[in-house]
């Protein structure tokens, strides 16, 4: 697969010698695409249709965020037609695929956040907020996610991924919290 996607990149990006490192990923595969002195997120999902909304939905939202002047946030960069996201086989299957800004920095998890972390992160979020005020889009409000807490109900499937039964019993607890309330 890494000739596949390195082959891809340099015909779609025009990235020469580009090194491909698959890195970690939530519900899809990333990849951490180093050309020269710049680096990029390449993102891969199996196809499927609403995904495919979905993310063309995201790729709005980014790109709506990062028209703003000190953007701190991951622009979708365009494939050589100029599209944003693309649907290509790799290896026999129906690949979603876009190209994303790569943002160098730490993550908030690896830190020892203090009282200005917090303001920082308060203020990034409400600056993010104002920017996404007036932007609609049907497709990011209809979907069902396990984040949003109001699909909260959808995480119930993990509950046997939780080994420790004392852990367990306290995440069953506020399911049965939930439903009942």
């Amino acid at each position: 697969m890494k000739q596949t996607l390195n082959r891809l990149i340099e015909e779609e990006f025009g990235f020469k010698n580009a090194s491909v490192k698959k890195i970690n990923g939530y519900a899809n595969a990333n990849y951490l695409v180093k050309a020269g002195q710049d680096s990029y997120i390449f993102k891969t999902y199996n196809y499927d249709s609403s995904l495919l909304s979905i993310l063309k939905a995201e790729n709005k939202v980014l790109s709506h965020l990062a028209d703003k002047p000190n953007c701190h946030f991951p622009k979708p960069l365009s494939f050589s037609d100029s599209e944003l996201i693309k649907v290509v086989t790799i290896n026999g299957t129906s690949t979603i695929c876009r190209l994303l800004s790569f943002l160098k920095g730490e993550f908030l998890a690896d830190t020892v956040p203090n009282k200005s972390t917090y303001q920082s992160l308060g203020k990034a979020l409400g600056q993010m907020n104002r920017k996404l005020n007036y932007l609609d889009d049907y497709v990011l409000q209809a979907r069902q996610w396990e984040w949003d807490l109001q699909y909260f109900h959808l995480n119930k499937k993990y509950l046997p991924d939780i080994t420790n039964p004392r852990d367990r019993s306290i995440v069953l607890y506020f399911f049965l919290q939930y439903q009942e309330n």
